[in-house]
Parts: C-alpha cells; structure tokens; sequence
C-alpha cells in the first residue's frame, strides 16, 4: 500500500478550491508534523471548523427525527477515511517547492 512520507523538496499540491472533505482526507494521511511542514495547518483547521460548524446545523435540523450529532459525525468521519483510503490509493500528486 502507498504511504505518504515527508519527500525532500516536494509539496502536497491540493488544489486551492479543496472542500473540507478533501482538506481532511489529506490531512487523514499525514501526521500533525506533515501537516505543518506541507503548509497546511491553517487549511486544515478551517476544515476542522467548517465541518463541525456543518454538522451542529445539521444535527439542530434532524434532532427532530432523532438524528444525533455524535451520529452525523460518524457518517461524516466515515466519509473522510473513505476519501483518504481512494488518496492513499490513488497517491496525491507532489509538487516541487517554491526555492
């Protein structure tokens, strides 16, 4: 199975336009160390929140029908890993850092 590793003089390219899914998957692959080195804490983070901010309107709509947010974030966790499995798979594409 392909596994990412920090590689000299290369970067993560995810594209600028990334949604949080994708943001995550990424992240799901990389160690918190990987993350700052490739330049994506803050990126990450902003998925972080947009997801969770997500999921509590989504959990306040669907109470009603007895959906929990512990639920959504389960399905929504489930997404991510299926995402990052398809990445890990498939291997995002590195691009040379900027000298």
């Amino acid at each position: 199975m392909w596994q990412i590793g920090i590689i000299p003089d290369q970067r993560i390219d995810l594209p600028a336009d990334a949604g949080a899914r994708d943001t995550l998957a990424i992240a799901f692959l990389l160690s918190p160390e990987q993350i700052v080195t490739q330049g994506l804490r803050e990126r990450v983070e902003n998925a972080q929140r947009t997801t969770s901010e997500a999921i509590a309107s989504a959990a306040q709509v669907l109470r009603e029908f007895g959906v929990s947010r512990r639920q959504l974030q389960k399905m929504v966790d489930a997404n991510i890993e299926r995402a990052a499995e398809k990445l890990g798979r498939e291997g995002p594409k590195p691009r040379q850092a900027a000298s």
